[in-house]
């Protein structure tokens, strides 16, 4: 039986890393078929955080709901070998989108690397090709990039938008993640990346 062990969510909003105080949560154990509901629609605290407590490692699956946004559904299995196991997940959650618009999120579950960087690259077959990225946040044909993380992967994420689906069907997109600070002598041969 695990003690003082659970599950630690933190919600923050796709378009500018705030954090969302007014979201709740509903966390279920699934073992099999059976589901054992451990929560439901409990408030998240002000600044945006819960902890929920789990007693039994498993699998858990949750859904997070906030006025204005589009709910979360995600699925977490807790593999803890001793007591005070926290496991975070940072819960990032698009707002409710105009019809037609496309939200591309890049997460990552380690605070190493600080720096991904999320690029789009749009394909036309007459016109060439146009890259969304930090350095080229809105150059490209109804596509944006909303927010840049460079702080690690419990700190935000990096989020692209599709604008508009009837423009953006004229394109095939590329999608690509770049460490930005990747240096094999460094990260010692990448692991960093990929471990996130």
């Amino acid at each position: 039986k695990l003690v003082n062990s659970g599950i630690k969510l933190s919600t923050h909003s796709s378009q500018d890393n705030s954090r969302i105080g007014n979201a709740k949560v509903s966390v279920t154990r699934m073992e099999g078929t059976e589901a054992d509901i451990l929560e439901s629609s409990l408030d998240f605290n002000s600044d945006g955080t819960i902890f929920i407590p789990v007693t039994s490692n498993g699998r858990y699956n949750s859904e997070v709901t906030a006025g204005g946004y589009i709910a979360y559904s995600f699925e977490m299995d807790i593999a803890c070998h001793t007591s005070d196991c926290v496991n975070e997940r940072l819960v990032t959650m698009s707002p409710v989108m105009d019809p037609g618009q496309t939200k591309i999120i890049l997460n990552w579950r380690t605070a190493a690397p600080s720096d991904l960087d999320l690029h789009v690259v749009s394909v036309d077959k007459d016109k060439g090709t146009c890259e969304t990225d930090w350095t080229s946040k809105d150059k490209c044909v109804k596509i944006a990039l909303d927010l840049d993380n460079t702080k690690g992967g419990l700190a935000g994420a990096e989020t692209v938008t599709l604008l508009d689906n009837v423009v953006n069907a004229n394109y095939r997109y590329a999608i690509g993640v770049v460490d930005y600070n990747f240096n094999q002598l460094k990260t010692g041969g990448g692991i960093d990346f990929l471990n996130s």
